[in-house]
């Protein structure tokens, strides 16, 4: 197989892959003037959310949030990479916190709480088992949308403006908790 044929083979797996994960032609988003970063970045956030999701189902609390703080500092490297920006773990963890601190301590406070949980015999289980999962999915979500909003304004990891952005992870967390929601009362 020649060298052109191979690259070419390459390039639509890679589609293929991309609107499998976006649920969307990747052609069509190019079409809306959306940026081949931003069609990367999109799909490894789906992929990420995931990941968290399953993290959300461990069975021992407090290791659930670390897993899940862990696969989304993953996800933001991951980003940046597609940006073509470096990352450092010790920046990830402090945007993360600086992002999700105020807003969000009482939604993780429940994530917490939810992990805690699981020590409660059977109810514990069972009912942080049906949350979590989605309030991890969410969290990712909300948080892989505020980095890319911000990338594709170009910004980059040292230019993050936690504080500006807790309104965009408000947004993006309660709608996809609202999708989440509606989808389990169906």
């Amino acid at each position: 197989m020649s060298e052109k044929t191979a690259e070419h083979h390459t390039q639509q797996r890679r589609l293929n892959d991309e609107e499998k994960v976006l649920g969307r032609k990747a052609g069509e988003l190019r079409a809306e003037g959306v940026s081949e970063h931003q069609i990367d970045a999109e799909a490894v956030v789906q992929n990420y959310m995931l990941w968290t999701g399953a993290a959300g189902v461990i069975p021992m609390p407090l290791v659930d949030f670390v897993a899940i703080s862990s696969i989304q500092l993953a996800m933001l490297k991951k980003i940046g990479d597609i940006y073509g920006f470096s990352f450092s773990s010790n920046l990830g963890k402090s945007l993360i916190s600086s992002l999700t601190g105020s807003y969000a301590a009482s939604a993780l406070g429940h994530g917490i709480g939810r992990s805690l949980l699981r020590s409660i015999p059977i109810i514990g289980g069972i009912t942080s088992i049906l949350a979590m999962p989605g309030f991890a999915a969410a969290s990712t979500y909300a948080l892989g949308k505020v980095f890319i909003l911000h990338f594709e304004s170009g910004g980059t990891f040292l230019d993050f403006d936690p504080v500006k952005s807790k309104e965009y992870y408000a947004k993006f967390l309660k709608s996809k908790m609202e999708t989440k929601t509606e989808a389990a009362a169906k």
